[in-house]
């Protein structure tokens, strides 16, 4: 399986101080996305995704939400390309 780690262009810091400097996805399981699609009623799509990827990355989704535009284009991308298939 291809590499699913993304180094981060500008790490962030989570709401409990700890850096990330790299966000490695995993595929999630139909359980998982069932508890994601029932916590999403009344959330747009971006705060689905946001939550998706906190999952699919095992990171509190505060340090998804403080991802810049070019760091979250690239995890997306690399989903899209490798799991989203």
């Amino acid at each position: 399986m291809d590499d699913l780690t993304i180094t981060l262009k500008t790490p962030v810091a989570g709401s409990d101080g700890v850096q990330v400097a790299a966000l490695t996805l995993r595929e999630l399981t139909v359980d998982e996305n069932i508890a994601l699609e029932r916590q999403g009623n009344g959330k747009g799509p971006l705060e689905q995704d946001k939550a998706f990827f906190a999952m699919s990355c095992g990171v509190p989704p505060d340090v998804i939400g403080k991802l810049g535009q070019r760091d979250w284009t690239r995890l997306k991308s690399k989903y899209w390309s490798t799991l989203g298939n």
